[in-house]
């Protein structure tokens, strides 16, 4: 596999080379940021390797970076995982449906500044968060409902096999769009991981996004509260943000990330539940903003102990398991560059 570039002051024309075919792809010039380009690049050929045309994620990790052996292993982690999802769709493919789907993966070695590594996925519109920040645009309670459902089997399909994602928020759930139906797709798994090595990093360190933080994990720091509710309190928060088309009151002001972590501590179901209560009524009064309502209470409770997992959700007649531990798979099957 090759990857040869030339640029100009706004473009990247990068030709990837594959046994299957030559490629071009075309990045533009971050304008926000002089003299970068976006971390993502659209294949606009090769859709008779694949359909739809595929995206192309890529960090780079300067070997001068104090931290350079740390964000290497969480990278070739983070490849691992991907590479082992699509096994399990492979495997059972219905589960997977709302999972964003990893072509293959690829790291670039030998320079003498930096490493590189390339996830090769599938298209999607947007995320979440570019919908909320459309102007006009509102979600519906059936599109609210059919996102919870997704997301809900995404995760459940994740946890049945020892996994959890960690930092759910809108801006990590994909979508593809038909009309008024919304195909979400659950993406970004850099946090991810089987459950006692989440746990175990969160000994050191907060592990995701701060706003969308367990309350119940931060008021113990117990790495045992790092579990599939963990994921359930930041889909909750996820949903209900976009039901509200708002800020959460700890994110206001423009804070920190140790002032959100702060103010998510301090949080009280009674502040969770008036939360709920604030959701427009076009969407409550519904049928299904009803379900969705009692969906998001289920797992908005600030106690895990009375807060359901996803599949609890799903199927409130079974009685959740201990998860399984799992080992990710060698990363020998990836691509890397020549």
């Amino acid at each position: 596999m090759q990857l040869i570039c030339k640029s100009d002051e706004k473009h990247r024309l990068s030709i990837l080379r594959l046994p299957s075919g030559t490629f071009p792809i075309l990045e533009c010039r971050n304008e926000k940021k002089t003299g970068a380009f976006k971390s993502g690049c659209i294949l606009i050929s090769g859709r008779d390797v694949y359909e739809p045309p595929y995206y192309i994620l890529r960090t780079s990790i300067f070997k001068m970076d104090p931290h350079y052996a740390m964000k290497v292993d969480e990278a070739v982690r983070e490849t691992k995982l991907l590479l082992q999802i699509e096994k399990w769709r492979d495997e059972s493919p219905g589960e997977f449906e709302h999972v964003i789907t990893t072509y293959f993966t690829c790291r670039e070695e030998g320079g003498p500044l930096k490493a590189k590594f390339y996830w090769i996925q599938e298209v999607a519109a947007g995320d979440m968060l570019d919908l909320l920040n459309t102007e006009g645009f509102y979600f519906s309670a059936e599109q609210l409902l059919a996102i919870t459902h997704q997301m809900l089997r995404a995760l459940s399909a994740l946890h049945k096999r020892g996994i959890i994602h960690q930092d759910i928020k809108p801006e990590n759930i994909l979508f593809r769009r038909s009309g008024d139906d919304i195909h979400a797709l659950l993406a970004d798994f850099g946090s991810a991981g089987p459950v006692e090595e989440v746990q175990e990093k969160s000994r050191h360190s907060t592990v995701g996004t701060p706003s969308y933080l367990d309350p119940d994990f931060l008021q113990e720091m117990d790495e045992n509260k790092i579990n599939p509710r963990t994921d359930s309190w930041a889909l909750g928060l996820t949903l209900l943000k976009l039901a509200l088309a708002a800020l959460m009151p700890w994110e206001q002001g423009d804070p920190s990330g140790t002032t959100i972590v702060m103010r998510v501590r301090q949080l009280r179901q009674a502040d969770i539940d008036a939360l709920i209560e604030t959701i427009p009524p076009e969407i409550t009064q519904s049928p299904k903003g009803m379900e969705f309502v009692a969906i998001l209470r289920a797992l908005l409770s600030v106690s895990q102990n009375s807060r359901k997992s996803p599949h609890q959700v799903l199927h409130p007649e079974v009685r959740e398991s201990t998860l399984p531990p799992q080992e990710l798979s060698d990363t020998s099957s990836s691509c890397r560059l020549l």
